[in-house]
């Protein structure tokens, strides 16, 4: 049998968004957090579905909260840009900052500084010293996972919709 994560970020790369849904939804429902991301950047950008922040903003939520740190910067982006909320620098930091200490792969660290450095100019430094100490001591609900064909994945709420 073929592997429904594969083949619905195959779909999404080829514009076959629904079936990228169909294979994908399952998938995040039972747990997958990459599919979840996924599922965050569709409903972010609308593709193949009702564009719809506020459910983006779940399935970031869901995967970061598990540790994925593509997720983690998404809903950094989230927070930074007020995307279905008010801006909110100090959880933006938190997020971007999460990710950046935790992250498997050096590219989220690399992308997620530079919006780390502007959700840090909205904020007092109490808010900095507490958002940090908060995400050195988070742990989530995974430990940290392996990143793969993260580039795909980070990044996409600001390059389609800004």
């Amino acid at each position: 049998m073929a592997d429904p994560l594969a083949d619905g970020q195959a779909a999404v790369l080829r514009g076959d968004y629904t079936t990228a849904l169909q294979l994908l939804q399952p998938v995040a429902e039972q747990g997958d957090i990459k599919a979840q991301n996924e599922l965050g950047l569709m409903y972010v950008q609308g593709l193949g579905v009702v564009k719809n922040e506020t459910t983006a903003l779940e399935w970031f939520r869901k995967a970061a909260d598990r540790g994925y740190a593509a997720a983690q910067y998404n809903l950094g982006l989230m927070y930074l840009q007020g995307r279905s909320m008010p801006k909110d620098a100090p959880q933006a930091y938190f997020w971007f900052r999460f990710a950046i200490l935790h992250a498997t792969d050096s590219q989220i660290r690399e992308i997620a500084e530079p919006y780390l450095a502007q959700a840090a100019v909205a904020m007092t430094p109490a808010q900095i010293a507490e958002a940090q100490r908060k995400a050195a001591a988070w742990t989530p609900a995974l430990a940290r996972i392996e990143e793969s064909s993260i580039s795909r994945e980070i990044g996409l709420c600001i390059s389609r919709n800004s």
